[in-house]
């Protein structure tokens, strides 16, 4: 469950705003309110100022149609919120204590503390007319359902009605109740006409009242209840039957189903404790109770038999709501979440964690999209359930999905795979349309047409293929470049095709016709095009360059329109506004340009977002520009220039809310994935159930955007980092020996002290398979096999084991070994498998026939302590308790060379790098020794890379970071060119005994002797420290004295920040030298310890960037 007091905050750098560029006229143009929240997820939070604590919010009611929530009254005042914007629509200050909407939501009432009923009209949020006065008091108050009657009861038994036309009273229906009247309603019943059903809370009466005459038709007494003190009610649509709950604790049935007409009755305990609520369902066959006994029951309404229980909430239900199809239920209760459910077979679907306050009412939208709920306090939350749809689909595929795009009405989402595989799912029906393999590789990015009949997709294969919507099937694949095709978008107008190569060109084809070659390539000649964008008459076609010039063509001839100048470095992203006279261009420095088309000339720069931008988009009316970046979104008003509001997405460790984005609305604090939404200003977040981790995917590892139409709305996907500190699974009971990742991110191969191979699903933090592997001994070592099919084990019962662990059954043993096994690889590439025993024997053989391929049996004078094989399978290196380390030619059995002379105590472990260059050897003493394999000689030496025994290693992909682990529980990450540390994780899990670099670079899983695997995201580290373009740019414009303390202080919280890289690839010192900034230069420098290897870094070079050399 949640622990509130883990709960994390979603924050903005500390002082982000001070260090990035805030223009000097920011201060007058943001309004400030420091108002932080706790909200794990949700699309908005409708806050009212927080009321003294003696005056709690007297009213918090929802509109029929659900785009108005009505929140606080009495001692406060009453404020109606607009669900879908936020915006604050009206205050009304009146001391009232009842907010009811007009079933067709053309009015609503409100009743005042002195027993005033007022009539306002709800599209001017004005008084039409003041229907009475109760002198007694008003105890409830409902609309009828043709809208034109107003009923209210009061606190001494009487019961009054207007004409909503009029304004007259109908009647008065006098001396009904002993007491307050708890329910009144209008009704239409068969035998007694339009009538008036009345229930007390005091007296335990149910009365029908003749509408317009005012004499009582019937009198039904609840005897079943008489012994309780407070009783409250439910009445079906229809008026036919009314259930009675009890809200004390009692020993005797404590619900009742009364039958109107026939004044039959039957009972029923429901709940242990106090019932807390019950409704009817839509049609009136079911009913829903909730109580303090933590459960939701539903009842045959007229059996009472009891259907389906539902259970999940830490504390008593407090409320509940069905929405119009009676297929969902939604719940709220005091462990302050609210709670989704399947009302067939009681399934909990969905659980959203709130505020830290209990649920007071929820309730659906009149679409069933939405859900509201209101906590004591009266804060209000909208959770989207279109926004549930999208996170879901994610989380699915989280390890497959590469792009996504939305059609214009939001029906449809496009979805591309690393696979090749395209999806259409249908969002409302929220199930898939059609799935085709359409790319050989990986798809990288997926567009709609504006009539949504035709999409595209554009793949790392070269082509863009066109696609019938209907069916999938393809229309035309189009040839590109020998690089992969990275965008694809079509023209307003449906007639052509624009995609962006990673070549740097931009090609055009035409979506009518048979041919395949492009009509145009359009290219510049001194810069790569990064992006591109259609102007709105689809005759002009914009790309952003990678040297900051923006590039016009005419889209017929493609022919130069224009060239546009100004940014000195890379643009990311451009957008024109709905006439296409404007043209914004974001930058890799966080800035926006803004250019005239009709004159070429630059009319400002927006310096505001923390990192390079992402996006940028005008709204439809172009007077705001909304930038969106990896950290935040601002939005800026296009006349003046200024920055109106700020959303910020990232965490920092202050646990301070800065720049709330309005004094009443602002982006709630989260710990999951986010979509903001440009057009609404809001921000929708991932709504994870309780019990599953944070959402951790490779397509989500950093901002995304989700197009929706041509250029006017778009969602930024955003995944959130939540909290640097690692996620750790207590797998096992015993010590985990061996960790080893899986070539998609996702899996994690686990060898354990008590002989188990453990394989691991990191993404949704479950155990997927374990198997009983060596039974006489530990599992020494485990390895997965690059198609992630089978997994390598060896242990002390002598045996190396060649898994197909989905069967949970050995496909091959090798033999060769007649004592304990402790260390084992498998070729990444080749077909071979190497072990090592402790006797010193090494064995090589071949994975699929398991015939030897070398056996070296003095490899060592003692037992082999690791061994490893480069990709080919061509060379292995070896570290013995002999301190001897050996690199050995597999093919001939020798040995090629001894880095003994190199270590300066015990070789402890080693392993080779993807590409088989680099070497890596950890010693006891702490040191880490990196070998050059290709040149023959030591690479670098790491002194004191960790305290005490470095006890693993691993190398990414890319081969330019790899990571190691230690006894003092500490994941070190360091830069594979110069040895610089990147990132340090202290799990606190006790000694480590190996850890494991997915290939991606994008998790680090280490395990420990407790059994502890931990799980750090390298991506949420890097998420919450400056950037070196932006940092450098803040230093060189301050004067010395400020830019040295400001840098030691950051340096002080980010000891490794010289190390940092930006999109570049470049770090602050590399930045400063450049440009030549001698100052900046000395601050940098300066800082620098003496063993720095800051010039040498490599592990943030774009890897995406591709270079193909030809020979001719």
């Amino acid at each position: 469950m949640f622990s509130r007091a883990g709960a994390t905050q979603v924050q903005p750098l500390a002082g982000a705003d001070d260090f990035f560029g805030r223009p000097d006229m920011l201060n007058n143009s943001i309004t400030q309110a420091r108002m932080p929240t706790k909200c794990n997820s949700g699309l908005l939070a409708l806050k009212v100022p927080d009321p003294p604590q003696f005056a709690p919010s007297a009213v918090c009611a929802i509109s029929a149609d659900g785009k108005i929530a009505a929140v606080g009254g009495r001692d406060i005042e009453l404020f109606l919120w607009n669900v879908d914007t936020g915006d604050l629509l009206s205050k009304i200050r009146g001391h009232d204590i009842f907010w009811v909407g007009s079933h067709d939501n053309a009015f609503f009432i409100t009743c005042q503390e002195d027993g005033k009923v007022v009539m306002w009209d709800r599209a001017t949020m004005r008084t039409t007319l003041t229907l009475g006065e109760v002198p007694e008091g008003i105890t409830c108050c409902h609309i009828a359902q043709e809208n034109d009657f107003v009923v209210v009861g009061s606190a001494k038994g009487n019961v009054y009605s207007w004409d909503t036309d009029t304004g007259t009273v109908a009647h008065m229906y006098e001396a009904g109740h002993k007491g307050a009247v708890q329910f009144a309603q209008v009704y239409s019943l068969p035998s007694y006409g339009r009538c008036v059903v009345s229930c007390g809370a005091k007296d335990h009466t149910v009365v029908v009242w003749d509408l317009l005459s005012g004499e009582p038709r019937a009198l039904i007494e609840i005897k079943e209840l008489e012994h309780a003190k407070n009783l409250k009610y439910d009445v079906t649509r229809d008026g036919a039957r009314v259930v009675v709950w009890c809200t004390d604790s009692v020993p005797f049935p404590n619900l009742v189903v009364v039958d109107v007409m026939s004044q039959n009755k039957i009972s029923v305990y429901c709940h242990e404790g106090l019932v807390r609520q019950a409704v009817f369902t839509p049609n009136g066959d079911r009913i829903i109770s909730t109580g303090n006994d933590n459960r939701l029951q539903v009842w045959d309404t007229f059996s009472l038999e009891n259907l389906v229980t539902m259970s999940g909430h830490d504390g008593s239900v407090l409320c509940c709501a069905v929405n119009e199809t009676a297929t969902r239920v939604v719940s709220g209760g005091e462990d302050c979440s609210v709670r989704l459910w399947s009302l067939d077979d009681g399934k909990q679907l969905l659980a959203f964690q709130a505020q830290d306050e209990p649920i007071k009412q929820v309730q659906f939208s009149s679409s069933g999209q939405k859900i509201l709920s209101c906590d004591v306090t009266g804060r209000v939350y909208v959770w989207s359930m279109h926004a549930e749809f999208l996170t879901n689909l994610m989380r699915r595929y989280a390890d497959n999905i590469s792009a996504c795009a939305m059609s214009n009405d939001m029906k449809l989402c496009l979805v591309g795979c690393n696979n090749g595989r395209v999806m259409l799912w249908d969002v409302e029906r929220r199930e898939s349309v059609w799935e085709y393999t359409h790319h050989t590789g990986r798809v990288e990015a997926v567009a709609f047409n504006s009539m949504r009949d035709m999409c595209a997709t554009a793949g790392a294969d070269g082509r863009i293929v066109l696609l019938f919507s209907d069916s999938g099937k393809q229309a035309n694949s189009f040839l590109g470049a020998e690089e992969p095709m990275m965008t694809v978008q079509f023209s307003p107008d449906d007639e052509r095709i624009a995609g962006c190569a990673a070549d740097g060109k931009l090609y055009l084809y035409t979506t009518a016709g048979s041919t395949r070659k492009p009509k145009a390539v359009l290219r510049s000649s001194v810069a790569r095009i990064s992006n591109h964008i259609w102007s709105p008459n689809s005759k002009l076609v914009a790309g952003a360059c990678s040297d900051g010039t923006m590039m016009v063509w005419n889209a017929s001839s493609g022919g130069i329109h224009t060239v546009l100048e100004g940014a000195a470095v890379g643009a990311t992203c451009c957008c024109f506004d709905l006439i296409g006279k404007l043209l914004a261009v974001g930058t890799v420095l966080g800035t926006t340009l803004m250019y005239n088309l009709e004159t070429s000339e630059m009319l400002v720069e927006l310096k505001g977002n923390a990192s390079p931008v992402r996006e940028v988009v005008f709204n439809q009316e172009t007077s705001q520009l909304t930038t969106m970046c990896s950290r935040q979104a601002c939005v800026w008003d296009v006349s003046s220039a200024t920055k109106i509001r700020v959303f910020d997405f990232v965490m920092d460790k202050a646990g301070d809310f800065k720049s709330p984005p309005h004094p009443y609305r602002w982006a709630v604090a989260h710990n999951s994935t986010v979509l903001f939404d440009h057009e609404s200003e809001a921000l929708v977040l991932d709504m994870l159930t309780i019990d599953d981790p944070l959402l951790r995917s490779y397509y989500l590892s950093d901002v995304q955007t989700i197009a929706s139409g041509f250029n006017h709305r778009k969602l930024l996907v955003w995944s959130a980092a939540g909290s640097s500190a690692p996620d750790k699974f207590h797998t096992t009971h015993d010590a985990i020996t061996s960790t080893h990742f899986s070539n998609d991110d996702r899996l994690v191969v686990m060898g354990t002290q008590d002989g188990n191979v453990v394989i691991y699903d990191v993404v949704h933090g479950e155990t997927v398979e374990i198997i009983v592997g060596h039974q006489n001994g530990p599992c020494r070592c485990v390895k997965l096999s690059a198609d992630n099919k089978e997994v390598l084990s060896c242990g002390a019962d002598s045996k190396v084991v060649l898994w197909d662990w989905r069967k949970r059954s050995p496909l091959r043993i090798y033999s060769g070994h007649f004592i304990s096994i402790g260390c084992c690889d498998i070729s990444t590439q080749g077909n071979r498998v190497v072990s090592g025993d402790n006797h010193g024997m090494i064995c090589v053989w071949e994975k699929d026939s398991g015939n030897p391929v070398q056996t070296l049996p003095l490899a060592h004078s003692k037992a082999v302590l690791s061994v490893t094989i480069s990709a080919d399978g061509s060379t292995i290196a070896s570290v013995g308790a002999d301190d001897k380390v050996s690199i050995w030619n597999v093919d001939i059995g020798i040995e090629l060379v001894s880095l003994t002379a190199a270590m300066e105590s015990h070789p402890l472990y080693c392993s080779f790098s993807p590409d088989g260059n680099k070497l890596a050897v950890t010693e006891s003493n702490g040191n880490v020794m990196v070998w050059n394999v290709a040149a023959g000689c030591q690479w670098y030496m790491i002194y004191q890379a960790h305290k005490g025994k470095v006890t693993g290693c691993s190398w990414s992909a890319d081969c330019r970071k790899f990571t190691t682990c230690g006894t003092d529980s500490v994941a070190a990450i360091w830069d594979a060119e110069s040895g610089a540390p990147l990132f340090k994780f202290n799990l606190k899990a006790g000694p480590l005994t190996s850890c494991s670099v997915s290939p991606s670079g994008l998790y680090v899983a280490a395990g420990s002797t407790t059994g502890t695997l931990s799980v750090s995201n390298l991506a949420t580290a890097a998420r919450s420290t400056p950037e070196p373009s932006f940092l450098f740019n803040w230093l060189a414009t301050h004067d010395l004295k400020a830019s040295s303390f400001l840098y030691l202080r950051l340096l002080a919280m980010y000891p490794y920040l010289a190390n940092v890289q930006d999109a570049q690839g470049w770090s602050i010192a590399l930045h400063a030298l450049s440009r030549g900034n001698a100052e900046v230069s000395g601050i940098v420098m300066d800082a620098l310890s003496n063993d720095c290897g800051v010039l040498g870094l490599i592990s943030a070079v774009p890897f995406s960037i591709a270079t193909r050399v030809k020979f001719h």
